[in-house]
């Protein structure tokens, strides 16, 4: 089984970032998730999610890569399921304007068509239709431009 820990040093995570887009840059290399799955519980962010230490992730990495090439596009880290929560406590975290779009994981355990609610009564993460939700995350903290995919 791999496992990943996440950074001990945010400031070493934003240099590798820096020295990351300086070597891609010239090949055309010009978006970047940082990390996959921090939102998840089996060994993708341990000890375990923490949308706080996350958001420092973005603090530290988005500049660190946006000096390199201004142009570059930032990307949340594969949000499992459509983790509307998990992108709200970001937001709360302060980091909104430290990353430039979402890459989501849409693991739907239904038909595309199908959109089961919730227990709250909205579209559930477990469907495609899930990102909806993700949406309304983005425009209620004033990220409507953002993609979400």
């Amino acid at each position: 089984m791999w496992v990943h820990y996440r950074p001990e040093r945010l400031e070493d995570y934003a240099d590798f970032a820096h020295e990351l887009a300086r070597r891609v840059k010239p090949r055309g290399v010009n978006a970047f998730q940082l990390w996959n799955e921090p939102d998840h519980r089996s060994g993708t962010w341990l000890p375990g999610p923490d949308p706080q230490a996350y958001a420092g992730l973005l603090k530290f990495a988005y500049p660190a890569i946006k000096t390199v090439n201004a142009n570059a596009r930032v990307l949340v880290g594969g949000l499992v399921n459509s983790n509307y929560e998990f992108l709200q406590d970001i937001y709360d975290h302060g980091s909104g304007r430290y990353f430039d779009g979402i890459a989501n994981h849409v693991y739907s355990q239904y038909p595309p068509k199908t959109c089961p609610l919730a227990s709250d009564g909205q579209a559930s993460r477990h469907a495609l239709c899930g990102i909806s939700r993700v949406r309304k995350v983005l425009n209620r903290n004033g990220d409507a431009h953002k993609p979400n995919g």
